[in-house]
């Protein structure tokens, strides 16, 4: 990875016929190997930022598929989020087919990483508030997605509760 930077950046913003750069296929098949996906996040946002905001075919951002793998190294999903926000923040507001925002994603599926999920939110409330109004397909708020996954972190439920309250 380290030598492709080198040697041939372009290849961060290299996009095959599947719309995947490298940085969404790292988040979907390297998620043993927290190194190697970091690495390719940081040389992503160095050469080819715009990547971090790129969708694939199947509807995917790298924020919604750092998210949406319980299996993903909670430093990663850290990372993904943090990157997300300095060169993408519109990336909170994107909504694919499925309706499901981050926001969504996050609380459905980073139910063993409170932190991410907490950040996520923190980060939804600066720049896409109107996200804890939003409804996905079936009429289903952040605050239902809260209540149904996120059991063993009450915090995090209140979170979305009061900011639901706040913003609502």
């Amino acid at each position: 990875v380290e030598l492709t930077a080198q040697h041939y950046p372009a290849a961060f913003a290299r996009t095959p016929a599947n719309g995947r750069l490298p940085v969404h296929t790292a988040l979907r098949y390297q998620v043993a190997h927290a190194r190697v996906t970091t690495l390719v996040l940081d040389l992503t946002a160095a050469h080819h930022p715009a990547g971090l905001a790129h969708i694939t075919e199947d509807d995917a951002t790298p924020l919604h598929l750092a998210l949406e793998h319980q299996t993903t190294h909670e430093a990663v999903a850290l990372r993904v989020v943090e990157l997300t926000a300095q060169h993408y923040p519109a990336a909170f507001a994107r909504t694919p087919a499925n309706g499901r925002l981050p926001v969504h994603t996050a609380l459905r599926y980073q139910v063993a990483h409170a932190r991410v999920t907490t950040l996520v939110l923190e980060l939804t409330a600066e720049h896409h508030p109107a996200a804890f109004a939003h409804a996905r397909h079936g009429g289903e708020l952040p605050v239902h997605t809260a209540l149904q996954f996120q059991v063993p972190h009450p915090d995090v439920v209140r979170s979305v509760v009061e900011l639901t309250a706040e913003h609502h």
